[in-house]
């Protein structure tokens, strides 16, 4: 759900057929034990709160409301010598009692022994179903048993009759195929359309001591079984045989109270895991593939929160997915040519799963850096009921513009008419560049001429107007630094002609040095 609406002390949330919604809370009724079924409408607002009639208790496992005003309600009662009956109460429309239950009795068949103090819950039952007929269906965690209730007179029972008993101590079928010979503490048992009996059966051990029958000892010491699972039966009355047909048990997945099993209209079977903190509900298929789980955080929180039946229920997909960018950081400034990954992820929480989760590149794959300035890259990420969210990073490409001469000092000996050089300016900067040139001239003494390939270009050096070609990063380009003797020339004469190279895109420069020495 997209919006829900908590109480404190409330318990088992669950949709109606007429769309209200029904959970336990507190109540304040003077001589009873606190507790109430309260309805909701549509918007959550609280329609009214029902609670048994001529009892003590009104219990939070289970209720049952009917689109004629009817409501099937439980309680814990205590018996007032020492003992806790399970019990089950229709009430009419007009909220008056009209059938009760009790699981008076039944002590006999109780898988927990009686408390050193306290009153002894033998019964315990989690969780009833209105069959088709009129009967009830009772899961009861302490019997280790599905019970089927009678609640008027057919085929030879009486209302409060126990039509057959699934399970426990007492059980009136033979289990076929089932590797633990039947459920044990189970939860939220259901007779499905074709007959079928479907439950979540929990197991036992640890915390919640030993509570499986043995069946090759019912009458003996309860085992240990530390595996939970939802299981199916195909009940043949004739032969009185359970023989399990489906079931879903992760290895090792262990809860030692509370858990559900639903089978959905799509045939798919939707499990809640309680205490087992490794999903609190998973979707199954037939087949037995998982569909979906919704999981905590990692790590579990400490108590970590659990829940004791998941339902489904049909609200619409109001929250955005959410998108986890890890790179590129907002703002990041990376030089021209980096390698530079786009990381991301996306996540859904709203309900109708991540359909789409794409970028400009998707996650891994390398963003544009080959040219400088500022980029942006677009992320997207769409659910199942059409949510979408957009993130834009934003990231700079910083380029380097520096030339730079392969010697900064060159020496040349005058001993003719003239001696020439090369200097060499190189692009040491990390994008394309051009740089203009500007050399000293000649003095009476030593007088200089400056050249590229056969070309004079001494004018436009001595001007600073000679640009290179456009040079990418390490491309180089070189200029010939001719010294010419003179008239006034003497040995042990020596000059020094400067060129300097400016970056024409940030004016950043370095110079070379010419000494020409005559002798």
């Amino acid at each position: 759900p997209t919006h829900v609406r908590t109480a404190p002390d409330a318990y088992d949330l669950k949709d109606e057929p007429d769309g209200s919604v029904t959970y336990q809370e507190p109540t304040t009724t003077p001589g009873r034990d606190g507790e109430a079924v309260v309805v909701l409408d549509a918007q959550w607002h609280v329609v009214t709160r029902l609670e048994t009639e001529g009892l003590v208790n009104t219990d939070l496992h289970d209720a049952i409301l009917r689109p004629d005003g009817t409501s099937w309600l439980m309680a814990y009662e205590p018996d007032g010598a020492g003992q806790v009956d399970s019990v089950i109460q229709e009430l009419g429309a007009d909220g008056h009692e009209a059938f009760r239950w009790s699981s008076d009795g039944l002590q006999g068949e109780s898988v927990v022994p009686v408390p050193p103090s306290g009153d002894w819950d033998y019964a315990h039952m989690n969780s009833m179903q209105l069959l088709p007929d009129g009967d009830v269906l009772a899961s009861f965690r302490h019997l280790d048993a599905v019970l089927r209730i009678a609640t008027h007179a057919h085929d030879g029972f009486v209302p409060g009759d126990v039509v057959w008993r699934l399970g426990g101590r007492d059980s009136d079928y033979t289990f076929v195929d089932d590797p633990f010979v039947g459920p044990c503490a189970q939860h939220t048992a259901s007779m499905l359309p074709n007959g079928h009996v479907l439950v979540f059966d929990d197991g036992s051990g640890g915390l919640a001591g030993s509570l499986c029958v043995d069946p090759a000892h019912p009458d003996g010491p309860f085992v240990d079984r530390r595996q939970s699972r939802v299981a199916e039966y195909a009940l043949d009355p004739v032969a009185g045989t359970a023989t399990l047909v489906w079931s879903y048990q992760p290895p090792g997945w262990y809860t030692w109270f509370m858990g559900s099993a639903a089978r959905l209209p799509n045939g798919n079977t939707l499990a809640g895991w309680a205490a087992e903190t490794r999903a609190l509900a998973t979707e199954v298929a037939p087949n037995g593939d998982l569909l979906w789980q919704l999981r905590l955080d990692d790590p579990v929180p400490v108590p970590p929160p659990i829940s004791y039946r998941a339902s489904l229920m049909q609200e619409r997909d109001g929250e955005p997915p959410i998108i986890s960018v890890a790179g590129p950081a907002e703002g990041a400034h990376v030089p021209v040519g980096t390698a530079l990954t786009a990381d991301f992820g996306c996540a859904d929480r709203g309900g109708s799963s991540l359909q789409a989760c794409s970028g400009d590149v998707q996650s891994g794959g390398l963003l544009d850096t080959s040219t400088p300035g500022p980029h942006t890259v677009h992320l997207a990420a769409t659910d199942g009921a059409g949510n979408t969210t957009s993130v834009t990073r934003s990231y700079t490409v910083t380029a380097t513009y520096q030339p730079r001469w392969t010697d900064h000092r060159v020496r040349t000996r005058l001993g003719g008419r003239r001696a020439g050089t090369r200097v060499t300016v190189v692009n040491a900067g990390t994008y394309a560049d051009r740089f203009t040139l500007l050399g000293s001239g000649g003095s009476p003494r030593v007088d200089v001429r400056y050249k590229v390939g056969r070309k004079d270009v001494t004018r436009e050096v001595r001007r600073g107007l000679l640009r290179t070609p456009l040079l990418q990063p390490g491309q180089s380009f070189v200029l010939r630094v001719v010294g010419l003797r003179t008239d006034r020339t003497r040995a042990g004469v020596h000059r020094t002609f400067r060129v300097r190279a400016t970056s024409l895109t940030n004016q950043s420069r370095d110079g070379v040095k010419v000494v020409v020495r005559a002798f």
